[in-house]
């Protein structure tokens, strides 16, 4: 626009002087600068208004890391011949919109691919957002707005290798409860009377001898069930790899339950039904992982405690979090009191010597603590150093 109105300025001057000096030498090309001054804009104005742009992909869902290909189909009917055109490009999850200069602008229809890098996890409408059209002397331009597909691209967690869980028996659990189902017919070993023991478990040859209740201890059963705790909120307004790294290693840790034939239960904050139970159940626990929105506030210390009541169902406890408290430390080691293993993934995007003391009290209370960097490298690298 600056330069065409440079054009009818240098134009409307050259008139001027063609007018007061009667001389053709200043009118010829004051009458070739209008002339392409209105060239450009009937070009520009034509090309825009029967531009096409169509953009799509097979993929609906890839792996991050892998790449996704975008069809790109651009059609006008223009005549007149124009510039290479700019298209403006809407990338994947955590990239910035980009563009590409196309220079085959014949008229006609051409359809060209462009390959989308995926960095991060996420939901995106990957596509071309708008173009540039001008005219061959670039005197006019004029952008277009482009409508990106309505069906969203998602991004999902990769995986990586993580151990196995260790799972509590059931006594530990569930206490009385427990020991009220025991299955009787496999006697293990004896113990002391608890409150709640039935009477048929009752040794009595062995309490005449010790002079004290005494009950059959039988094989506890281990439930093969996990809660799986993803703090939802450690990623807001933090860098997008701690994102990734959350959903990687939540993503991990099923994988490697759901294949050991292990049921797990992930409540995440988008209100949908949170058990898992076979594998072939995997894309659609991946893809919850990749839509949550990570943006609640609630601390840590208080997801702990709301989801207290599901741990008395379970032999194992996954908590994967970007943050930790005194308080959250506190809830952890409540929560490991009442009887299943604890397991406590810490994504760290720097040393934080803060955590350090708060560690230890966590692992002398017999929690596991696998503190994964989330940056300069992936979080398998970082889980296998």
């Amino acid at each position: 626009m600056r330069r065409a109105l440079e054009i009818a300025a240098v134009a409307g001057v050259l008139t001027v002087a063609a007018l007061a000096t009667g001389s053709p030498v200043f009118l010829a090309p004051a009458v070739l600068l209008a002339l392409a001054e209105a060239l450009a804009l009937v070009t520009t104005a034509w090309a825009a208004r029967s531009l096409r742009i169509e953009a799509h992909s097979e993929q609906r869902a890839l792996r991050r890391g892998d790449a996704l290909t975008l069809t790109v189909t651009v059609s006008h009917r223009c005549l007149l011949p124009i510039a290479p055109l700019l298209l403006t490009v809407e990338g994947l999850p955590g990239t910035e919109p980009f563009d590409v200069r196309l220079d085959e602008t014949r008229r006609g229809r051409s359809t060209f691919a462009l390959t989308l890098d995926a960095p991060h996890v996420g939901v995106s409408h990957p596509g071309i957002s708008a173009a540039t059209v001008s005219d061959l002397f670039g005197l006019r331009e004029k952008s277009v707005p482009v409508g990106l597909p309505e069906e969203d691209t998602v991004v999902l967690p990769a995986t990586f290798r993580v151990e196995p869980l260790r799972f509590a028996p059931v006594e530990a659990t569930a206490g009385a409860m427990a020991r009220a189902t025991e299955d009787i017919t496999d006697p293990a070993d004896t113990r002391a009377w608890q409150p709640g023991d039935a009477l048929k478990k009752v040794h009595w040859k062995l309490t005449a001898r010790k002079r004290e209740l005494m009950v059959r201890r039988f094989e506890e059963p281990v439930p093969h069930e996990a809660l799986l705790m993803l703090d939802c909120a450690a990623a807001g307004g933090q860098a997008a790899s701690i994102r990734d790294a959350l959903c990687e290693t939540a993503a991990s840790v099923i994988e490697n339950e759901l294949r050991a034939e292990h049921r797990l239960c992930v409540p995440l904050n988008d209100q949908q039904p949170g058990d898992i139970a076979a594998l072939a159940a995997m894309p659609f626990a991946l893809e919850r992982l990749a839509r949550c929105a990570m943006t609640g506030r609630e601390r840590l210390d208080s997801v702990i405690r709301r989801e207290a009541n599901r741990v008395r169902q379970t032999g194992a406890v996954v908590v994967v979090t970007a943050r930790l408290t005194e308080r959250a430390v506190e809830a952890l080691l409540q929560l490991r009191r009442l009887g299943p293993t604890l397991r406590l993934y810490l994504i760290a995007a720097e040393d934080n010597p803060r955590w350090y003391p708060m560690i230890r009290r966590l692992q002398l209370g017999g929690a596991e603590v696998t503190v994964i960097p989330a940056e300069g490298e992936t979080a398998q690298e970082a889980f296998e150093s």
